[in-house]
């Protein structure tokens, strides 16, 4: 098998590995309920399994007892990171999560088996798969030169920038069994800068097109559960958040530098005509 054979397997494993992760984050984004595409392979006294779930891809292993053969099965044979992990030791970062628990761990009833886990958020795994697809089939040597931006393809792309930033900013009012929609400016400038004082109970939203950060307050206090719902930050919609802002700046320079320069293009060819005297 020679080099351009290779390259061009490599370009077929990284492009199908893009459309997977893009398929599993899309299929993640439904809210009915539907089964979580994982497999699981039991060994003795041994339990690996992947699984997408919500937040990414979780691989998890974990020591397990009575099991003396070989079993591989599709679908999920341990609910374990369901609500997070919370025994071991924990590493949680703009999504990305490490755990280890090294023994037996009892949370009331409930004994964990020692395990070890890692999660990848989909935002790393489309934007890794992405950029090494663009490089695998030469588009990125073709998308280079649109990428010097001038000064109307810096203000378009501004624009897109600012847009998205002031739509993760404005807060979406929700409160159960009701709509709060403020009226008028004053109205949305105080929802915005003292909700506690118009609003005794309310819980407002922030990101678009994710929500990325919940801040409820009841009593004209905050509080961390509002009528069972968490709040704080979910730190893989921050970074998907992030992630549509950036594509969004980027794709409206290229755009922007393309048309341009074929604007500009078309307007060069065109044949001048001469005044015979």
């Amino acid at each position: 098998m020679g080099p351009r054979g290779t390259s061009r397997r490599w370009a077929v494993v990284v492009i199908s590995a893009f459309v997977v992760s893009l398929a599993l984050w899309m299929w993640a984004l439904r809210h009915r309920p539907r089964p979580d595409p994982a497999f699981a392979c039991r060994l003795p006294s041994l339990l690996l399994q992947v699984a997408a779930l919500d937040d990414g891809v979780h691989f998890v292993a974990m020591r397990t007892y009575g099991s003396r053969t070989l079993c591989i099965e599709y679908g999920r044979a341990t609910y374990l990171g369901n609500a997070g992990y919370h025994h071991g030791v924990l590493f949680r970062f703009a999504g990305f999560v490490a755990v280890a628990l090294f023994r037996e761990d009892r949370f009331g009833d409930l004994l964990v088996s020692p395990h070890t886990a890692l999660v990848l958020p989909y935002w790393f795994l489309i934007l890794v798969t992405g950029w090494l697809s663009l490089r695998c089939t030469g588009l990125n040597a073709r998308l280079a030169p649109l990428c010097h931006p001038s000064s109307l393809s810096l203000r378009a792309a501004g624009l897109a920038g600012a847009v998205l930033v002031i739509l993760n900013l404005v807060p979406h009012a929700w409160k159960p069994g009701s709509a709060i929609q403020p009226g008028t400016v004053g109205d949305f400038l105080t929802l915005m800068f003292r909700p506690g004082y118009a609003y005794s109970d309310i819980m407002l939203e922030y990101g678009f097109p994710f929500v990325c950060y919940r801040r409820a307050i009841r009593n004209g206090q905050s509080v961390d559960l509002y009528y069972g719902a968490s709040t704080g930050w979910v730190q893989h919609k921050v970074m998907e958040d992030l992630c549509i802002v950036a594509v969004a700046v980027l794709a409206a320079l290229i755009l922007t530098e393309w048309l341009k320069r074929r604007r500009s293009g078309a307007t060069g060819s065109r044949p001048t005509q001469m005044q015979v005297r």
